[in-house]
Parts: structure tokens; C-alpha cells; sequence
């Protein structure tokens, strides 16, 4: 019997949309076999926006797509009439589309939801940690007070402790009443201290930061993601004075990108980074060489590497 027939490539995709996805150069009739999974990624979605469904669930959609292709991607979910729901590592994804933001990471009080973008989420996570601070602070201030007030009025009562002339209220029938009322306000800081230490409000965790460390225990095996970070964490513990990282926040969460980042400002020597996160790229302060062909172009004539200067630091 001979092999049933290679799928073709058939799907309605219109030569703009392909050319804007990647697929510009592929031949109509070539077969789907003989694409790429990144290809394959790029024309089963080109052919699903053509389609123009009432809902979507995409999962991580901007993979295996370039700048152009992920911005015309954005550009084609904000026109959809119907739901669209995506789960996705691309911060900048999630900020050009999103107006809900549910945070899978885990927590302690697990998934969190904020309204709005990308940048709305951040904005509420760190007014979230700044009142977990002041939370933390008022706390540890009234422990404080606790713990004093209990020590003095537990010293007042304290057996054999002699009374001076001035403390006239101690002598003569309202001695024992003045006794009680005391031991009872020692009684009451002692109970609300307890309560207080056994569910006090933990400090929140600090900032990721580039500093020396020593690590205390060896690595234990892994995923090579586990791995990824165990190498991170290395370098941000050890900066060396030149660093060289590719594509840094891949297999990363964006919290940890986000706190990545963060700590890359506070190192001492030189970054050279390569990277397709968008969201990196737009925040990096330093110098930026764009590396592309002619196909793809954002870099310079003919493809040539393109430099542009740094900007502000954004984080």
C-alpha cells in the first residue's frame, strides 16, 4: 500500500499575514511535515487569527515569534471582539494585551488577580510590599512595647522586691487590690504578646542583589531549568567583573525576570547580554546592537548589525 499522502499547507493564511508571522518565504504548497515546530507554531496561528473566533485560549503564543510578528499578534488580540485568555511568560505581551493579570507564581495565599495590565500589576505588587513593610514595622514596634511594658510591671510584683517610702500606694489595705490590677495588665501584655509572636507578620523577602554569598550547600540534581537558576543565582552571588548571559530570562517566571533584572543594576562590572525578551531589551540601559538579516529587518542595511545608544536606566 503506498504511504498515504504529506499534508500540504492549506490553511487560509493571506500572504501579508504570512509574511508578517515569519512565513513569508515558505512555498504554498510545501508540506507541513518538512516545517519547523516553530513554523508549524507560527502557521497554525496565523491561520487561527484569519479565522477570527468569538474566544481564544492561547498558550504562550509569542513563542517562535520575532518583534514585528509578536506586535502585529498584539495588535490583531486588541481588535477581537470576543475573550481572549493567554498564559504567558512575554511581559511585554502581557503588557500590550492584557487588562486582567492573574499571577500564577506560587504564594502564600496563592494565585493573585489585579486589574490591568503588565505595569498595573507591577505598580500593585510593590504598593502591596510597601504596605507588607509598614505591616511588618508597626508590628515589631507595638513586640517591642509589649515585651517592655511586660518586663517593668512584672518587675513591680516581683517577689521579695522591697518598697521605697515613696511608693506610698503599696502600704496598707489597697496593697493587695494595687497587686491585682497589676498582675492582671501583666497578665493581658503577656497574652497579646503570645498571640502577636505566634502569628506575626513575616518580613517580606528581600531584593534580589548582586553580592558575594557563599553557598552553604551543594547544588542537588535537577531539571536543567533548576539548573538555569542554580547558575543565575551563582552569578548574582559571585558577579564577576564582565558578565556574559544568553537569553537570561528563559525558563524564568516573570517575577524572577523582574528581580533579575533588578539585581543586574546593582553589579559592579560590565553586562553583555543577548536576548528576544522584549521587555528586557525596552529596560536595558546600556548600548544596544540589533543583530538581524535583511528578512527580518530591524537591524541595518542588508542585515548588518545596527547599534543604537543606551537610554535612562528603567529599573
Amino acid at each position: 500500500m503506498p504511504p498515504a499522502p504529506t499534508p500540504e499547507v492549506s490553511h487560509p493564511v493571506g500572504p501579508e499575514t504570512a509574511t508578517t508571522v515569519g512565513l513569508g518565504a515558505l512555498p504554498h504548497g510545501r508540506a507541513l511535515g518538512s516545517l519547523s515546530g516553530g513554523q508549524r507554531g507560527r502557521l497554525a496561528l496565523a491561520a487561527l487569527l484569519m479565522r477570527r473566533p468569538s474566544a481564544l485560549l492561547l498558550d504562550e503564543p509569542t513563542n517562535h515569534l520575532d518583534d514585528g510578528a509578536a506586535a502585529f499578534l498584539e495588535e490583531q488580540l486588541r481588535g477581537l471582539p470576543g475573550a481572549v485568555v493567554a498564559a504567558s511568560h512575554d511581559r511585554a505581551f502581557l503588557d500590550a494585551v492584557c487588562t486582567d493579570v492573574i499571577d500564577l507564581d506560587p504564594a502564600v495565599d496563592g494565585p493573585v488577580h489585579h486589574g490591568g495590565n503588565y505595569s498595573a500589576h507591577l505598580a500593585e505588587k510593590r504598593a502591596e510590599r510597601e504596605r507588607w513593610l509598614r505591616r511588618h514595622a508597626e508590628e515589631q514596634q507595638e513586640l517591642a512595647a509589649l515585651r517592655r511594658s511586660a518586663e517593668v510591671t512584672a518587675h513591680l510584683v516581683a517577689p521579695g522586691r522591697g518598697r521605697p517610702d515613696n511608693e506610698k500606694m503599696g502600704y496598707g489595705h489597697r496593697s493587695g487590690r494595687v497587686q491585682n490590677q497589676i498582675s492582671r495588665r501583666v497578665r493581658s501584655a503577656t497574652r497579646r504578646l503570645r498571640e502577636l509572636e505566634r502569628d506575626q507578620v513575616a518580613a517580606p523577602p528581600e531584593a534580589l542583589r548582586l553580592r558575594h554569598a557563599p553557598l552553604a550547600q551543594p547544588s542537588a540534581e535537577g531539571t536543567l531549568v533548576s539548573l538555569r537558576r542554580v547558575a543565575l543565582a551563582l552569578l548574582v552571588a559571585r558577579p564577576p567583573a564582565l558578565l556574559l548571559l544568553d537569553e537570561p530570562t528563559n525558563h524564568l517566571s516573570p517575577r524572577l525576570c523582574d528581580a533579575l533584572e533588578s539585581a543586574l543594576g546593582t553589579g559592579p562590572g560590565a553586562i553583555v547580554l543577548a536576548s528576544h525578551d522584549r521587555w528586557l531589551r525596552r529596560r536595558w540601559a546600556g548600548r544596544e546592537i540589533r543583530l538581524s538579516t535583511a528578512e527580518s529587518g530591524p537591524g541595518g542595511p542588508d542585515g548588518a548589525p545596527c547599534e543604537h545608544p543606551g537610554h535612562p536606566p528603567r529599573w
